[in-house]
């Protein structure tokens, strides 16, 4: 039984799109930026993932992924594959653009497909293929050049080409991973243009707070740990932990300590110690509002208290202590252009010693955040003030 992890780590890089190589090590692999790129554009030609500049983000068919079955999506993906027709984003390895007088990529990739012998090693492969180069080149109408003993062409092009779908079938699980080639029985399947069934298992909550989850666990449920709880390992299977931190997290993601409960309890028996910490931090933690924005400071106290005191931003921003305060990221640029209306602040960069407020620098938030996690029984304020965008040049 084989499970197409990269299904997984799909909901890995939608859940923490900063950070996607980090992420996307499965018990069975490690992080590869090649193999990132190829699970990303196929992810988003099925508008699963959407692109955010660096990172990637839950796209329009997100929410139907996670309901669907794996087999389904497993199909779908393989399908996007076979109908390509842009070398340059598939096949990895290789950049070939406009040369020669070569078929559609679909067209090569699906006679690379049904060409492949079980029992050969890739090279093995390539080497037949390239000894009935004149059969392979009538078949492809022109796939290999015509000059057949130009031999640095075939080993800079053709072998390439081979190679790279070689590797792509590996990473969709069409092919096993070890040599000599050979297809799995789901990948069998989908060749054929049917879709293969896979038993799926239930993640194991355990006394000690972690949670084990199988390779085959379904989207959905990684999905939902990666909310609410920490990973651990990633050796053979995937491990999570619960822990206080994680279930903050989780609450300011809009995830109820109720809600974690009763997901957990689908799985199996929850621990009574473990129910018992969830619902206590989370009682612990809804008696604080934390707020994402930016970190202002003010030249003296006194201001503060006089900003408080208009109306339109009374609401906008959130006092930390007498000389600090947060702006929630919506409200930045009304907040922003409040200020300068009051000359409160000047975006001139001459000016910027002597203006009143100040949008502080990623250290200078570094050491507040500091400040306040030392602090927090003083200030009444979570330590945990979450600093999403700092503001260094204006």
């Amino acid at each position: 039984m084989v499970y197409p992890l990269f299904l997984n780590d799909i909901v890995k890089l939608a859940s923490h799109p900063s950070n996607p190589l980090h992420r996307l090590k499965t018990p069975l692999s490690s992080p590869s930026a090649e193999r990132l790129r190829f699970i990303v554009f196929l992810a988003e030609k099925l508008n699963v993932l959407s692109s955010m500049g660096t990172g990637w983000t839950a796209g329009e068919r997100f929410d139907e992924f996670l309901e669907g079955e794996p087999g389904q999506w497993w199909a779908e993906f393989f399908n996007a594959f076979l109908e390509e027709n842009d070398w340059d984003e598939l096949a990895l390895t290789v950049k070939l653009k406009s040369i020669g007088n070569r078929p559609s990529p679909s067209r090569a990739r699906k006679f690379v497909i049904e060409n492949i012998r079980e029992g050969e090693t890739a090279g093995e492969f390539s080497s037949r293929l390239k000894e009935e180069a004149r059969d392979f080149y009538r078949k492809t109408r022109g796939w290999i050049l015509r000059r057949q003993s130009r031999e640095a062409e075939w080993e800079e092009l053709e072998e390439k080409i081979i190679f790279a779908v070689v590797k792509e079938l590996r990473w969709l699980a069409i092919l096993r991973e070890e040599e000599p080639l050979a297809f799995t029985q789901e990948g069998r399947f989908l060749l054929e243009g049917k879709i293969p069934k896979i038993p799926l298992e239930k993640p194991l909550v355990k006394p000690d707070f972690e949670i084990i989850a199988p390779l085959n666990t379904h989207p959905a449920d990684i999905f939902f740990l990666e909310k609410v709880a920490e990973p651990i390992s990633s050796h053979g299977v995937y491990t999570y932990r619960i822990t206080r931190s994680s279930i903050m997290q989780a609450m300011e993601a809009g995830i109820g300590t109720r809600q974690i409960v009763n997901r957990l309890g689908q799985w199996g028996p929850v621990p009574e110690n473990l129910r018992e910490n969830i619902l206590r931090w989370g009682a612990r933690f809804s008696r604080i509002k934390l707020r994402f924005g930016v970190v202002i400071e003010v030249e003296d106290p006194h201001l503060l208290q006089e900003l408080m005191h208009i109306n339109r931003l009374r609401n906008l921003i959130l006092p930390l202590n007498s000389k600090y305060a947060l702006v929630k990221t919506e409200n930045l640029e009304e907040v922003r252009r409040i200020l300068r209306s009051g000359e409160y602040y000047s975006e001139v960069p001459r000016e910027w010693s002597d203006k009143k407020i100040v949008f502080l620098t990623s250290n200078q938030a570094e050491a507040l955040k500091k400040f306040l996690k030392e602090r927090v029984e003083d200030l009444k304020f979570p330590f945990n003030v979450i600093i999403e965008e700092v503001i260094e040049k204006l």
